[in-house]
């Protein structure tokens, strides 16, 4: 639009003009990216569950945040391996592709699941020693669930943000 069509009352909606689009778009993010704020949101999402536990299971006591910190990380770490020696167990009976296969998966998994529970424990003792008690297996059980769904929520919210009817489908440009 010239300065001449402003002048007569003119405007875009009026003449069809897009306005001009001075951003350059946003670089998409590579996978390392996406695996740190993934990272970096589970450690942010566990620190605050577990400081919710400490605040409000009296057998649970983290002697600082700093600690508290530490902790989230050696548990978000913890549970990655679990998850990926579940994904080897399921990959290892689908392989199989049996009924029996199946339920033998099925009880591998809740095995794995169970005993980590008591790893966890341990791995936290022998590192934290008296700056960390996390109670026992069923806080430690407890802790986990809090911490798989905290996370699962926080995911749920991040997917319904940029779904159908959002805002902008344009990509938010990284700093």
């Amino acid at each position: 639009m010239t300065r001449e069509g402003r002048a007569n009352g003119e405007d875009r909606a009026t003449t069809g003009e897009e306005p001009p689009d001075d951003r350059t778009p946003a670089p998409r993010q590579t996978e390392a990216q996406r695996y740190y704020s993934d990272f970096m949101i589970d450690v942010l999402v566990y620190t605050v569950v577990l400081n919710l536990f400490v605040e409000y299971v009296d057998s649970i006591v983290i002697d600082s945040f700093t600690v508290s910190l530490l902790t989230a990380i050696v548990m978000k770490l913890l549970i990655d391996l679990i998850n990926y020696v579940v994904a080897l167990a399921k990959g290892y009976f689908e392989r199989r592709g049996s009924t029996l296969a199946t339920v033998l998966f099925g009880l591998s998994a809740w095995a794995i699941m169970f005993f980590s529970k008591i790893v966890i424990l341990e791995v936290v003792q022998i590192i934290f020693e008296e700056d960390v008690d996390l109670g026992g297996f069923v806080n430690v059980l407890m802790l986990v669930l809090a911490m798989m769904v905290a996370r699962r929520l926080s995911t749920a919210v991040f997917v319904r943000l940029g779904g159908p009817g959002a805002a902008s489908d344009e990509p938010i440009p990284m700093a």
